[in-house]
């Protein structure tokens, strides 16, 4: 009866959340995060299609950023096709991954309470092959109802299309609906809640400011060279971005040691650059940061992990027991001692300190057989003198 009742309540969330798909309600760009998909969009006048590639045509140098994006692989991308197909392929990850409903090859009709899966799919008539691999794209964003919008006014006769600008373009709420989700029956306060952080965060920022920055370009072929909003979207699949975020300090209570001598070690990671919790986004992410003192020849004298993350466990559905991670100005320390060896002033020893990323943790990697080489990102390797030969 339990498992019947839960199951009907999912039913009625989705119901709810996925009601008047193909209906356009606003004029202006809005986004329903994984509850429904954003409703079939027709070429607007002046276009071929509303493929990216169509779009490539005229915006080259936004096109070229948008390729080098996350927003380009959000379909392809061997991480979340893991996730994905481990949970079935569930409907309402596509609502966020390739949102239109011209991407769907199928669309969800319904549910079944027996069988490896509980969607009933149909085939969706209206699908574009073309669209469907390009992820999140320009359409994504920026057509609604055969109209392009745009943050910035155009005079008349300045497009080739019908364009409009939505200031809404330049909010943080513009990004927050597909950053911002939880599914039915997952014990988890929030799978992902990288909107609610920010708010909470009060940050003057955007996400915008930090993820679509400001450079000078054109943003058409035919346009003057101006300020626009960059087309990147870099975050957390980017090294340099991640230094930025975090600042690590490495703090010794002497400068150099002698034989005999502890060495009281803090290590301080502080989210100085994020206007949300770190990690944030997929919930399986972590940071570690592992300090190792190794001799001249580099042989491992002693060694210390400590990982900023949110820690599960995994029944049927994951259950969130400890958040570890870094809210926005918050710094976290971490102690490590080490004695100095007797009789060992012909060597020097030095502190190794390495930063890395884990995308997704390694026993679900592993799971997946996903190559470490998709799952792990080097940040930062930093070193620090502990010992000078010859001082006893």
């Amino acid at each position: 009866m339990r498992i019947i009742i839960i199951f009907l309540l999912s039913v009625i969330f989705i119901l709810i959340n996925t009601s008047g798909a193909d209906e356009v309600k606003h004029s202006y760009i809005t986004f329903s995060g994984p509850g429904k998909p954003i409703p079939y969009q027709e070429v607007p006048p002046g276009l071929k299609s509303i493929t990216a590639e169509s779009c490539k045509e005229c915006h080259e140098e936004i096109y070229d950023q948008w390729k080098g994006s996350m927003h380009s692989q959000a379909l392809v991308d061997p991480l979340f096709q893991a996730c994905w197909t481990a949970r079935s392929k569930p409907p309402f990850c596509t609502n966020c991954h390739f949102p239109l409903a011209n991407q769907k090859p199928s669309l969800l009709k319904g549910f079944k309470d027996t069988g490896p899966s509980p969607f009933v799919m149909m085939q969706n008539p209206k699908f574009d092959k073309e669209l469907f691999k390009e992820g999140v794209g320009c359409a994504v964003c920026h057509i609604r109802n055969k109209i392009i919008y745009g943050p910035q006014e155009l005079r008349d006769g300045e497009s080739p299309h019908p364009s409009v600008n939505d200031p809404g373009m330049e909010k943080s709420e513009f990004c927050i609906s597909c950053h911002e989700w939880a599914m039915p029956r997952v014990r988890i306060k929030g799978i992902c809640e990288t909107g609610k952080e920010f708010k909470n965060s009060k940050s003057t920022w955007t996400c915008q400011d930090c993820h679509m920055q400001s450079v000078e370009g054109k943003v058409s072929k035919d346009s003057n060279v101006r300020a626009y909003r960059a087309h990147t979207a870099n975050a957390g699949h980017n090294p340099l971005e991640i230094k930025k975020a975090i600042e690590i300090k490495v703090e010794k209570d002497k400068e150099i040691y002698k034989e005999g001598e502890e060495a009281k070690i803090t290590i301080k990671l502080e989210n100085s650059g994020a206007g949300h919790y770190f990690p944030t986004g997929c919930p399986l992410r972590s940071l570690e940061v592992r300090m190792i003192v190794i001799d001249e020849t580099g042989v491992e004298q002693k060694s210390e992990t400590f990982r900023i993350e949110r820690v599960f466990e995994f029944p049927n559905y994951p259950a969130e027991s400890k958040d570890k991670r870094l809210a926005p100005g918050e710094t976290k320390s971490f102690d490590f001692d080490w004695e100095v060896p007797s009789e060992s002033s012909d060597k020097e020893f030095t502190l190794k300190v390495d930063m890395t990323y884990y995308l997704i943790n390694l026993k679900r990697a592993e799971e997946a057989a996903l190559p470490l080489k998709k799952v792990i990102l080097p940040v930062q390797t930093l070193t620090f003198p502990l010992t000078n030969k010859g001082l006893k």
